[in-house]
């Protein structure tokens, strides 16, 4: 059975996609929950930094052990004295680097930063949860500066927050059209508190759910209450050290002093499959599916250790073309990732 989800998350499931939300503004709620985490947020946080002080380590022991085989092997150089050299740095950044993520590994979200110094304006248009806004209406408004999208029956003006958006500028493609599945499966049910903030209005025309529609939102919500989308971490842990453990034999395999087939056979095949093993960690960490993206983003340490440094791709540029991908998938001109084909 899959972990039950953290009560103040359970909290915020919506029972029903339809619901509809809270018209209830508060600019300086909106602030605090952006400004200040939950408890639960703050553990899983303090969770993310301890493990990646953990990878932090295990990069460090890998790498003087790989320098010590070289050294001893290319130059002589003795066992002993290079001890002292490399290992008590070693030790030095492995108890110093946790303490350093653990103590100020905690950014300030920039969306924070934005209602900070305009607290009172987040929309350009007025808010109005009772306003009527018709299909048509929300279609004029798809500009940079004059945007609006519907989610889930009602009006956002995103003009503003388009620009601070922590996802990024992608928001601004869903500009005068419907994104409540997009935003469903792109942001966890807490978001939703900060939504009435940018509410202008209701939308009085939209289209009939689609069966399947009602369906597949319906599973969204099941999942979610049993608690599917946590991840467990320890998973992620043990899968890091079978792979890093099976690079290393790669690595020291091609390094060695072996055979020509030694080096090639196994060192390739243990490098290959550690890399093609780190790449479902880096599928998930790209997705921010191993920890809970930080209020107003943050940079996704996991997705840059697992994607750029050990995988050898661009994870800002992979998890901006897979997550539109996964918007628009297998549609022509639309899905980034439809071009390879």
């Amino acid at each position: 059975m899959p972990p039950r989800a953290p009560d103040a998350l359970r909290d915020d499931i919506i029972k029903t996609n339809a619901i509809p939300l809270s018209d209830k503004v508060n600019d300086g709620a909106v602030e605090r929950d952006c400004l200040n985490n939950s408890s639960e947020m703050q553990n899983h946080m303090k969770n993310h930094r301890v493990f990646l002080a953990f990878v932090s380590a295990v990069i460090a022991t890998a790498a003087a052990a790989w320098v010590e085989m070289y050294s001893s092997q290319m130059y002589g150089v003795d066992h002993a004295s290079f001890n002292r050299l490399i290992w008590i740095p070693v030790a030095v950044i492995a108890v110093a680097v946790p303490l350093v993520l653990i103590k100020f590994g905690k950014p300030k979200p920039a969306i924070a930063v934005s209602l900070q110094k305009d607290p009172n304006s987040t929309t350009k248009t007025k808010r109005d949860p009772t306003r009527k806004i018709s299909w048509k209406e929300l279609k004029e408004h798809t500009t940079e500066d004059d945007s609006w999208i519907a989610l889930h029956g009602k009006v956002y003006d995103i003009s503003k927050f388009a620009k601070v958006h922590p996802g990024g500028g992608v928001i601004s493609e869903y500009a005068g059209r419907n994104a409540s599945d997009e935003f469903e499966a792109f942001h966890t049910p807490r978001v939703r508190r900060r939504l009435p903030a940018f509410c202008i209005g209701t939308l009085v025309d939209a289209p009939a759910e689609l069966p399947s529609t009602r369906d597949y939102r319906q599973l969204r919500t099941k999942l979610w209450e049993k608690g599917w989308f946590e991840a467990d971490l320890s998973y992620f842990v043990w899968k890091d050290i079978l792979a890093l453990s099976i690079l290393m034999v790669g690595v020291y395999s091609m390094a060695s002093g072996e055979s020509a087939w030694v080096r090639m056979v196994l060192g390739g095949v243990a490098v290959g499959l550690a890399i093609q093993q780190i790449a479902f960690v880096a599928h998930d960490a790209g997705h921010r599916g191993i920890f809970h993206p930080q209020p107003g983003g943050g940079i996704n340490w996991a997705g840059w250790f697992h994607g750029t440094l050990c995988f050898g791709v661009s994870i800002e540029m992979w998890s901006d073309e897979h997550s539109r991908h996964h918007a628009y998938t297998m549609r022509p001109r639309e899905d980034p990732q439809f071009n390879y084909l």
